[in-house]
């Protein structure tokens, strides 16, 4: 654990989301970063931001413990990277629905971090559900990355991050 795998991660993400911008204005959120826990999120949020900074890639939280008039800011200028709770994102979805197309419509790649953590859990499977429903949103399918320090089994994280297509 806090051996760099966010890092190792975020580096070719971030190479994707500069040579996207190059090649096109991009409005939205451009990479999606999923946690189980509100105080990874504050962790790897000063992670991200420093790694992102030198690259004018904002970093964004989301989740209950975030003033409003921050996620106001996310709403009125969605760009870079959201970090966010699968709760929070339901309570995305039921309070904003009819903006998250426009919120995530430039998401590349979404990082689910702790992948292990949702595994054989309802949790989990509305994790499943809001990944679906992400992409339903935008009409697209989006990169699914997950990262575990204690996973061995690759094929149960695929099967996890995609059902049935693995």
């Amino acid at each position: 654990t806090a051996s760099g795998k966010t890092e190792a991660a975020f580096l070719p993400l971030c190479t994707r989301l500069l040579q996207k911008s190059e090649i096109a204005q991009t409005s939205g959120i451009d990479l999606l970063y999923i946690s189980p826990l509100k105080a990874l999120i504050n962790d790897q949020w000063g992670r991200l931001d420093r790694l992102c900074e030198a690259l004018e890639i904002p970093v964004h939280r989301w989740h209950g413990d975030v003033s409003q008039s921050r996620k106001a800011e996310v709403f009125k200028r969605p760009s870079g990277v959201l970090l966010i709770t699968p709760e929070s994102l339901e309570a995305l979805f039921m309070r904003h629905g009819t903006q998250i197309a426009r919120l995530f419509a430039s998401v590349d790649s979404v990082v689910v971090d702790e992948l292990h953590a949702f595994f054989g859990s309802e949790r989990g499977r509305q994790l499943q559900s809001l990944l679906h429903r992400v992409e339903v949103s935008c009409g697209k399918r989006i990169r699914r990355v997950g990262l575990s320090a204690t996973l061995a089994d690759l094929t149960l994280a695929a099967e996890f991050l995609r059902p049935g297509q693995s």
